[in-house]
């Protein structure tokens, strides 16, 4: 920095009554020209700009080793409401433990997280943690069972959650949809949204055949669910009133995946019903769905019950190669009950 700007840089480090430590080290990376000093600069914005709420950063090392995070712990941005937090690579990868000093600020409401680890083996967010965040989203990252729980723990007032596991995440990992689905039945009461879509990664042995998420109904403030077929069904799971069962009656939308699953064995009769539709039929014929307006499948071949459908009272608004959407039809005002 110019000389000028640098004085007055290091006369705002000397106000800002940091430890001496902390200072010594904000002195030393902003005027000694060493490696870390864009971190410095960044440190040094933040605390010439108190009211920020935004932040968006991409880190290069681990977070909780930054000069930022330190110093945002001594001079806590009281207004920053959003987050966006992107490691830079996909190896050595931030977990939630580095972020402590930032999930606690008084007003944070979102949470954006690419490439962070968030499973319990690093991160151990645990009461007295306490996280004001209302939505979460986390994008080629890790997650698994243990690390929602400490999520749910820490955040307890989580309204959003968006996980995306991806191919190239930071590290491997697995996923135990049964024992996601037992954190959330635990810890998840306050849920109003909620993505969880895997992306050619890993699952432990058999989880889709044995182990989906279970039943959801305890569930009852969740209005948005976007999941696989396989988070809801095993391949036993063909009882027509399945998903009628597990899901919440509280829900507005689904969105299933069910790009992946199997609709029968090789030898199926092409002309036989897929389990799946008759599932969602179920759930369009039952009176204790009368929130749910749009079901969205995404798979290779359309809807096969479209007339039963239309008759419950569903119309298919789009069909393609890429799946279908059906929609309730519109009902005048008085008409609904229940």
């Amino acid at each position: 920095m110019p000389h000028d700007l640098m004085s007055d840089a290091l006369v705002a480090v000397d106000g800002a009554g940091l430890p001496s430590s902390l200072r010594d080290r904000f002195r030393f990376q902003l005027a000694g020209g060493f490696e870390d000093a864009p971190d410095a600069e960044i440190a040094l914005l933040l605390l010439l700009i108190p009211n920020i709420r935004f932040l968006a950063i991409s880190m290069v090392y681990y977070m909780q080793e930054s000069l930022f995070m330190c110093m945002i712990q001594h001079r806590p941005l009281h207004q920053l409401s959003e987050v966006n937090v992107e490691h830079w690579d996909t190896e050595d990868s931030s977990s939630m433990d580095g972020l402590v000093a930032l999930l606690q600020l008084p007003v944070l409401d979102t949470f954006r997280g690419r490439a962070i680890d968030c499973n319990a083996e690093l991160s151990t967010l645990l009461a007295p943690v306490h996280s004001p965040l209302k939505r979460v989203s986390l994008e080629m990252s890790l997650l698994d069972d243990g690390g929602l729980q400490n999520l749910l723990l820490a955040c307890p007032d989580l309204e959003t959650l968006s996980v995306h596991w991806g191919p190239i995440t930071v590290g491997e990992t697995s996923i135990d949809y049964s024992g996601i689905g037992q954190v959330l039945r635990k810890h998840g009461h306050k849920l109003k949204s909620l993505h969880l879509t895997p992306e050619d990664v890993d699952f432990s042995e058999d989880m889709d055949i044995n182990s989906p998420l279970g039943s959801l109904t305890e569930l009852t403030a969740l209005r948005f669910l976007d999941v696989t077929y396989h988070a809801l069904c095993a391949v036993k799971d063909t009882s027509p009133d399945h998903l009628r069962r597990i899901l919440p009656h509280s829900l507005r939308t689904l969105r299933i995946d069910a790009k992946d699953a199997s609709s029968g064995e090789d030898d199926k009769e092409a002309d036989e019903t897929n389990p799946s539709d008759l599932q969602l039929l179920e759930i369009m014929r039952d009176e204790h769905f009368g929130d749910l307006s749009t079901i969205t499948v995404e798979r290779g071949d359309g809807f096969t019950l479209s007339e039963e459908a239309k008759a419950a009272g569903w119309n298919e608004d789009e069909s393609g190669e890429s799946g279908f959407v059906l929609k309730r039809q519109r009902r005048q005002d008085g008409d609904r009950t229940g």
